[in-house]
């Protein structure tokens, strides 16, 4: 029975979760580096559960009917973007924020194009766009990326982690469940 481990990152301009470690970082690497060295680490994540906006529909309905969703991406996946992205090409999801390449785009079709097509989507009953979130009041330094790690866990079914202490994934799944 294996357990897969899986790294949330609330996306978009007000979030833009990094690919970067916690705590002592080696300044004589690169941004890109830092980043290949955390999606790469045997310890960290199996998998990258994304937030996903999908538009409604437009005209007179603009902006009625859209989703978020959260999609899951491989290593491998996300490993090849950032590898593209540190090459300097265009990579639509991902930007430089804070000394780190982090998720800066959100909306499903620049996800789909910067990782690929993920490996599994589930849409979040309730939530229309990222503004929906309700911050978690019990962390006061990313209130919504907590928040968005919890309702993944839910989706995912599987056991929220982020609030444990230099963990480097925040939701674990056993691959026996369903």
């Amino acid at each position: 029975m294996k357990n897969i481990r899986i790294e949330v990152k609330l996306g978009g301009s007000r979030h833009m979760g990094r690919f970067l470690p916690y705590g002592n970082i080696d300044v004589t690497k690169s941004i890109g580096d830092l980043a290949m060295d955390y999606i790469n680490d045997p310890k960290h994540a199996e998998l990258y559960c994304f937030s996903a906006v999908k538009r409604g529909m437009g005209g007179k309905s603009a902006g009625v009917g859209g989703c978020v969703s959260a999609v899951v991406f491989t290593r491998e996946q996300v490993a090849t973007a950032v590898a593209r992205f540190n090459a300097g090409n265009d990579v639509p999801a991902l930007k430089v924020h804070n000394g780190g390449v982090a998720l800066g785009r959100v909306q499903y079709i620049k996800l789909r194009q910067s990782f690929g097509t993920p490996v599994a989507e589930y849409p979040i009953e309730g939530l229309a766009k990222l503004e929906d979130i309700k911050p978690d009041a019990c962390c006061l330094n990313a209130p919504y990326a907590r928040a968005w790690e919890k309702i993944c866990a839910k989706a995912l079914g599987g056991k929220w982690t982020g609030g444990l202490r230099n963990v480097q994934f925040d939701i674990i799944v056993n691959e026996s469940d369903d």
